[in-house]
Parts: C-alpha cells; sequence; structure tokens
C-alpha cells in the first residue's frame, strides 16, 4: 500500500493544487472589481501552485470591506429610523427656493445605498492642500465643544503634527470627548513616533492593525488611508 501511494503521490497532488486553483481563482473572478487585478490574481494563482493560493488567502482578499458590509447590513436592519412619506429629494428641495432637480437623481442613489434620510442645511469648504486645511483644522478642534474624532493614515512628530497633539490637548483640559486612530504604518513613518507625544498629552488613540507577528495579519495590505476630522 506504501509502495502504492508513492506512485499515486504526484498525480494526487496535481490533482488537488489543480483543484484548488480552480476554487481560488473562481473567488477572484466573483469578487475582484478590477480586471487588471482579477487577471494578475489569476496569474498568480495558476503560476505558482498552491503558493499563490495562500498568498491571494493572505494579501488578496478585502476582509474588511467584506466585514463592513456585513455590519452595516446588521446596522440597517436594527437601526429602524422613521423615514418621511415623501422621498427624500421632495423633503430637501421643500427647503430651498430654486433647488437643482439634476442633482434628483444622485439623491436617490445615495439614499439606496446609504439608506439615510437626506438632510437640507449642509455646506462644503474647499481646502487646498495643508497650508489651507491644517489651521482651519486646529481652529476646528479649538472650538470643540463636547467631541472630536480624528482618523489619519500619517501622523508625523514634526511642528504641525505637535501643533494637532496641543490642539487636542487643549479640548482635553475643556473636558471634550477625543479619540485618535493613527495607522500603524503610518504611524512609522517619522521617529520617534507621535504617540509618544500623545500618551505625554493624554490623548486617547489606537493604531489601526498594529501587530507585526505574521499569523495576526491577515490584513497586511489594508491600510487606514482615510483622513477624516469631525468636531462637535
Amino acid at each position: 500500500m506504501p509502495e502504492y501511494f508513492q506512485t499515486l503521490r504526484p498525480a494526487i497532488v496535481a490533482v488537488l493544487s489543480a483543484v484548488l486553483a480552480v476554487v481560488v481563482s473562481a473567488h477572484v473572478i466573483l469578487h475582484k472589481r478590477d480586471t487588471r487585478a482579477a487577471a494578475g490574481w489569476v496569474g498568480v494563482v495558476w503560476f505558482l501552485p498552491v503558493l499563490g493560493s495562500v498568498l491571494y488567502a493572505l494579501f488578496g482578499i478585502n476582509r474588511i470591506r467584506r466585514r463592513g458590509e456585513m455590519l452595516r447590513r446588521l446596522g440597517m436592519n436594527l437601526r429602524g429610523l422613521p423615514r418621511d412619506s415623501r422621498t427624500d429629494w421632495e423633503v430637501v428641495r421643500s427647503s430651498y427656493s430654486s433647488p437643482d432637480d439634476r442633482l434628483a437623481g444622485l439623491a436617490r442613489v445615495v439614499g439606496r445605498v446609504t439608506r439615510t434620510p437626506l438632510v437640507p442645511g449642509n455646506s462644503i469648504t474647499h481646502l487646498l492642500n495643508g497650508d489651507a486645511a491644517f489651521p482651519d483644522m486646529i481652529d476646528c478642534m479649538d472650538g470643540a465643544a463636547r467631541s472630536i474624532a480624528l482618523s489619519t493614515f500619517i501622523f508625523d512628530n514634526d511642528r504641525i503634527g505637535r501643533d494637532f497633539v496641543a490642539a487636542l490637548l487643549r479640548a482635553r483640559k475643556r473636558k471634550v470627548e477625543v479619540r485618535v486612530l493613527v495607522d500603524a504604518v503610518g504611524s512609522r513613518y517619522s521617529w520617534p513616533p507621535i504617540m509618544r507625544e500623545l500618551r505625554r498629552a493624554s490623548v486617547p488613540y489606537a493604531r489601526f492593525l498594529k501587530t507585526l507577528a505574521p499569523w495576526r495579519m491577515p490584513f497586511l495590505n489594508l491600510r487606514n488611508h482615510r483622513k477624516i476630522l469631525v468636531v462637535d
């Protein structure tokens, strides 16, 4: 029996490798929206038997997006927000004397995707590059009354970064609730990292996916590139 198995082992390995490649290739085709990325991963899977499938499992699957979509669906089911009897666009139109009806289609799409009612009275100020954005962000933090939520990929330990830490500290002294989220890779763009300054200022912070252990890095290729400041 062992000799028989030894004879068939190469054929069994080849068949299992081919089956694995077919299954992984099907997953790539079904879940990758970018055709170039899909073609690239299919090539890796077939030209690197078994190893290519392992690489795809580690770096090619967007688990965060799938998890986020599941949580969003769960939140939609639990939210139960009351909806106006009119459509969202009609609610917005009633608040303006001459609304642009060309936005009606966009309003309907946004409403279907987010499942959140549109509300009027919003405004947007375009800030070009950091020279305009950073001082305005600090002014907003200095005017915060209830909470500050800051999420960023890079938070350098330089003059601007320390100005942000100082603004967060001033907010903490005013009893404003402060939360900071920095990507674990982006936090290493300067040395020493800004985390030391945040700790000294007693500013609550967290690092996004901060482990270096290979068996705890299922999202190695997914970083928190969002740059968001929410001030209340």
